[in-house]
């Protein structure tokens, strides 16, 4: 997804940039599609996405979606800092593992 799809979803759980009613859509914009973490029967996939929801910053996003993005699964959302924490955390342990080559794969 080279441009931003803007769109409209149902989130399994409602955002603060929507009426109360749950059933009411939710704005975003994936500015960045990463990539599909994996890939079901029925269509839907978990992604990684540098999404803006309702027109605020936008952060990393990890969630399942249908195909047209259209409906998505609940998920989580990341700042900039926490994934970059999060890539330390696993550069950390694969350096680990890879200089103790005695433990074998895990």
């Amino acid at each position: 997804m080279s441009e931003a799809q803007v769109g409209t979803g149902v989130p399994a759980r409602s955002s603060n940039c929507s009426a109360p009613d749950s059933t009411e859509a939710v704005s975003f914009t994936i500015l960045e599609h990463l990539g599909v973490l994996r890939a079901s029967a029925s269509g839907w996939a978990r992604e990684l996405n540098y999404i803006s929801w309702c027109d605020r910053p936008a952060k990393f996003d990890i969630r399942d979606w249908t195909p047209d993005h259209k409906k998505s699964s609940r998920g989580i959302t990341l700042t900039d800092y926490e994934m970059s924490k999060i890539c330390e955390w696993v550069s950390q342990r694969n350096a680990a593992v890879a200089a103790s080559p005695d433990e074998g794969p895990r």
